[in-house]
């Protein structure tokens, strides 16, 4: 009887322990056929798919913005060359037009001047009058000129050549003729240089030193206007060479005995204003067109020999138009952009009285090292002048800026390129880590190592740390939590069970052996 109780027991046991076999039997089974399909499967961390797709984004969007820049600036370059040619040139022709202008209203000015109509009177009645002795006259000579850059000099003549006055901003200085002094032997008269000390509060110029030196009597022949309509009118000079350089003068012609602007073409004018800019000044006035580094400037004179063409006047580059005593063709000019532009130039119009008014051309240098950008706009007014400017850019200058605009933005792709990887790495450690040790921490719980509730690591917190993921962590400790206490928990009820079946065994023995001995007595 006793021995059946014992029997069941021992059936159960090895019931228990069959169970706890096959479970785990089936565990190594399914942990083998889940491993297999690992194997099967390409699994990349988290953080390579983020820092590629962040850095195709980046690539993509600068390709874009590349492609559409490059785009622009190659299908609008020619339209942009062409707004900053027309720009440039129509800037440089209202400067130079702007400097004829000035001088222009000077001469005028001058003429209309009451002071000076006054002196000019009392000459008329008593040509021993010389000009220095009226401050008034010449101190508005020195007025009209001073405050203008490129203008040499303005001066006061009278058409017999007898007397003048000429005043030199520049040089601070006047000079002033005195037929008194007229050598017949020589054919020549004394000239007086005085100088500028000042001008007073009243804008009298003080004259300060004196100086004596004599000069041809006549000066070059002037070209006047025929005065036909009865008005006195300017006329623009050939170019006078002078001391070291050329001269381009504007003369007025004045009958004091008229009324102011008017003419007698039957009686010769008693007087004129001149007005008058050299090479060095109207250089250094070109100068101050700033167009593109190797853009050069140059105003020529039309000429009706052909083979001459035209003959510089003056150019944005100093030292090229010519020397004290001959003004360079321009093909006989030491710059060589300007000498090759006028060869282009004659190959479409071999008469300079050809070139249209306003030219807008192209032609490859000599060498054929690239390409030349040419305008040319006509210089005129009423008064004779006919000037040409012309603008020589190399169409480098222009591409120049572009092409650094290109490297700056290739630079700025590669650089968000760069700057998108380097962000996307830092995001990608700052999301990944965390997973990272959060996927170690269940791994370890596999094997049973639950030190991450000990160290304290599932229920830290960090300002960086992502929702989500102190989320994963908050359930994943209460889950580990409570699945260490349901081991605990089973360890203590195994403890029991096996105590519990030892002691019945015991038992079924000592049944045993006292079954034993009482048979054996018996």
């Amino acid at each position: 009887m006793s021995s059946t109780p014992a029997h069941n027991d021992a059936e159960a046991g090895s019931t228990r322990v069959s169970n706890v076999q096959k479970k785990t039997t089936f565990e190594d089974e399914e942990g083998q056929v889940r491993e297999s399909k690992r194997r099967r499967l390409i699994r990349l961390p988290f953080v390579v798919p983020l820092i590629g797709i962040t850095i195709a984004v980046a690539a993509i969007i600068s390709a874009v913005i590349s492609k559409l820049m490059f785009n622009c600036v190659d299908t609008t370059i020619d339209d942009m060359t062409s707004i900053l040619r027309t720009s440039t040139v129509e800037r440089a022709h209202e400067s130079v037009q702007s400097i004829v202008q000035i001088s222009t209203n000077i001469t005028y000015s001058l003429v209309m001047d009451r002071r000076v109509r006054m002196f000019l009177t009392q000459m008329q009645a008593n040509d021993t009058t010389p000009m220095m002795s009226d401050p008034d006259v010449y101190s508005r000579l020195w007025a009209s000129g001073a405050n203008y850059s490129f203008i040499h000099n303005v001066a006061l003549m009278l058409d017999t050549q007898e007397y003048l006055a000429i005043a030199v901003p520049r040089s601070k200085i006047f000079v002033f003729q005195d037929s008194t002094t007229f050598n017949a032997t020589l054919n020549t008269t004394n000239l007086y240089r005085r100088g500028v000390g000042g001008v007073n509060s009243n804008g009298d110029v003080q004259l300060v030193g004196a100086s004596a030196y004599q000069s041809p009597h006549l000066w070059p022949p002037f070209t006047k206007p025929s005065f036909a309509s009865g008005n006195s009118i300017g006329k623009w000079q050939s170019a006078v060479p002078a001391g070291t350089e050329f001269y381009y003068q504007i003369m007025w012609w004045i009958w004091p005995d008229l009324p102011p602007g008017k003419a007698d073409p039957s009686v010769q004018p008693f007087a004129h204003s001149m007005v008058a800019m050299s090479v060095s000044t109207i250089e250094a006035f070109l100068q101050t067109i700033k167009i593109s580094p190797n853009a050069v400037v140059s105003l020529w004179d039309p000429n009706s020999n052909n083979a001459v063409y035209c003959r510089m006047i003056a150019a944005s580059v100093a030292g090229v138009s010519g020397n004290r005593t001959y003004r360079y063709s321009v093909f006989e000019t030491p710059q060589s952009l300007i000498r090759q532009t006028a060869n282009y130039m004659r190959s479409l119009y071999p008469s300079a009285a050809s070139i249209p008014d306003n030219l807008a051309s192209t032609f490859i240098k000599e060498d054929g090292s690239g390409v030349i950008l040419v305008n040319s706009r006509r210089v005129t007014d009423p008064y004779g002048l006919n000037w040409l400017l012309v603008v020589s850019v190399p169409r480098d200058d222009y591409l120049g800026t572009v092409n650094q605009t290109r490297k700056t933005v290739i630079a700025a792709v590669a650089g968000t390129v760069v700057g998108m990887t380097v962000v996307a790495v830092c995001v990608a450690y700052a999301l990944v880590y965390p997973i990272r040790k959060l996927s170690e921490t269940m791994v370890d719980a596999t094997a049973f190592d639950f030190s991450a509730i000990r160290d304290g690591y599932l229920t830290q917190n960090s300002l960086f740390e992502p929702l989500e993921i102190a989320r994963c962590k908050e359930v994943f400790s209460i889950m580990l939590t409570r699945f260490a206490t349901a081991i605990q928990v089973n360890k203590k009820l195994a403890g029991r069970s096996v105590g519990a079946a030892s002691a019945r065994q015991s038992q079924v023995r000592d049944a045993s052996m006292m079954q034993g001995s009482v048979d054996e007595a018996e």
